[in-house]
């Protein structure tokens, strides 16, 4: 039980993240329907290998999106450097991705290895899913597990 409120917190850095890639010249750039400034839910659900159980929480975020290096890249602001690429006006994806962060409060270092994900848009509407899996290392143990990450959120 520990295990699962000690991850919860460290999930909040992911709510978003920073980078860009590069796209081949000549290509559409749907990138500009993208950038912005975004707010909603962030939720994470997570299942342990100790316990098999999932756990989801919910949080209220913001997070901006930004231009990337090439047509139709897209950066995330945050910590764990989410670069991705926009197909079209209302579809994207995003790249895989390993981040690690440390809480300083439970000295638990939490290192995510995220996988390839997607997301849309509609009008001001945008939704992303990222599965992936986690590990965290804590002076009191560690442990592992799949994760699903989830932005439903709205542009302002």
């Amino acid at each position: 039980m520990r295990k699962r409120v000690i991850l919860a917190l460290p999930l909040l850095a992911l709510a978003a993240a920073c980078g860009g890639s590069s796209s081949p010249s000549g290509s559409t750039d749907y990138s500009p329907n993208y950038v912005g400034t975004y707010s909603g839910t962030y939720t994470t659900s997570f299942t342990p290998i100790s316990t098999g159980q999932t756990s989801t929480y919910a949080y209220q975020t913001a997070f901006q999106i930004f231009a990337g290096l090439g047509a139709s890249d897209l950066a995330f602001g945050g910590s764990c450097a989410l670069t991705g690429h926009a197909s079209s006006a209302s579809n994207f994806i995003t790249f895989q991705n390993n981040c690690t962060t440390h809480d300083t409060a439970s000295n638990c270092d939490y290192t995510y290895y995220l996988q390839a994900g997607a997301g849309t848009k509609n009008g001001t509407t945008l939704t992303m899913s990222i599965p992936g899996t986690y590990a965290v290392n804590c002076p009191t143990g560690s442990d592992s597990g799949t994760m699903n990450l989830t932005w439903n959120m709205i542009q302002q």
